[in-house]
C-alpha cells in the first residue's frame, strides 16, 4: 500500500507543529524569577532546615528549567520553573509551620511555669 501525498503533508504539517510547540511563546521570564525568589527566600529564613528535601527538589527543578530555557523549550521550562517555585513554597510553609509549633511549645511551657509559680504561693 503506499501513502497519498495528502497524508504525508498532513504528518508533515503535524510533526512541525509539535516540534513548533516546543519552543511556542515567550520565554517565561517571570516564571524563572518568581522561582528563584521564592527558592532564595526559602533559603534566607532558614527553609533548608526544616524542609531540605522540598528545598532540593526546587532547586533541581529550577535548574531543569534553566536547561529547557538554553534549548528555547519554554513550555518545559515554564513548566519546570512554576514546579520549583511551588516545592519553594512547600519548604516555606512547612519552615513556618515547625517554627510556629516550637513558639507554641514555648509559649505552653511559659504558661505552665507561671502557673506552677502561682500555685506554689500561699493563699
Amino acid at each position: 500500500m503506499t501513502r497519498s501525498k495528502p497524508s504525508l503533508a498532513a504528518g508533515a504539517i503535524l510533526v512541525a507543529a509539535l516540534l513548533s510547540g516546543c519552543h511556542s511563546g515567550p520565554p517565561p521570564r517571570s516564571e524563572m524569577a518568581a522561582a528563584r525568589s521564592t527558592i532564595d527566600n526559602a533559603i534566607a529564613t532558614g527553609a533548608a532546615d526544616a524542609a531540605p528535601i522540598e528545598l532540593r527538589s526546587a532547586q533541581e527543578k529550577l535548574d531543569r528549567a534553566n536547561a529547557a530555557m538554553a534549548a528555547k523549550d519554554y513550555v518545559l521550562a515554564r513548566r519546570w520553573a512554576e514546579e520549583a517555585q511551588a516545592d519553594a513554597k512547600l519548604a516555606l510553609l512547612k519552615d513556618r509551620s515547625i517554627k510556629s509549633e516550637r513558639a507554641a511549645q514555648q509559649v505552653n511551657e511559659s504558661v505552665r511555669v507561671m502557673t506552677d509559680e502561682l500555685n506554689r504561693q500561699p493563699r
